[in-house]
């Protein structure tokens, strides 16, 4: 029961494809753990511009393998590989924060280290831009405390199942 439910609300969602709305193109994943690597590798496939960003270019490596074997299953043919993978860059220095329209944090599931992370980024993030969690035990209201009222206001949950990049499930939850 719960499948043709599924199957249903995808065809739903297939068919308000065309509704004006919230489309975002260049994304900025902060984390290339399983989660995050597979998150930025999703977005790729989608069409989106991805920055990846992780404290050393050794933690992001494993990402960009994961995601090369991925669009290789998926579209098998190496031109279009090398051009989704152009649209998956490597970030250390958070230099595409101020370009992105929606940041997705995957870090550790550790409540002071994301809240310092947050700070540092309400600092440079634009006005208009969302940005949001992929956590699932921690509450949205810890996590948004402290910060400023434009961080509040673009901050969500954004709960992807675990691995993203066979499972199409994503729960949002809106502070």
């Amino acid at each position: 029961r719960n499948l043709v439910r599924v199957f249903l609300l995808q065809e739903r969602l297939k068919a308000n494809k065309n509704v004006e709305g919230f489309d975002p193109q260049n994304v900025h994943v902060i984390g290339a753990g399983i989660m995050g690597g597979d998150i930025a590798a999703w977005c790729a496939l989608q069409g989106m511009t991805v920055a990846i960003q992780d404290r050393e270019p050794r933690f992001i490596a494993p990402a960009i393998q994961r995601a090369y074997k991925l669009f290789m299953r998926r579209l098998k043919h190496p031109r279009l590989v090398r051009g989704v993978m152009d649209r998956l860059m490597p970030d250390i220095t958070a230099t595409n924060v101020g370009k992105a329209d929606i940041i997705i944090e995957a870090i550790i599931e550790n409540l002071s280290i994301k809240k310092d992370l947050y700070k540092k980024i309400d600092e440079i993030m634009r006005e208009d831009l969302v940005i949001s969690s992929n956590t699932s035990t921690i509450p949205i209201k810890l996590l948004s405390e402290g910060l400023s009222k434009k961080f509040k206001k673009n901050f969500l949950i954004t709960h992807f199942f675990n691995p993203p990049r066979y499972l199409k499930l994503l729960e949002i939850v809106k502070s």
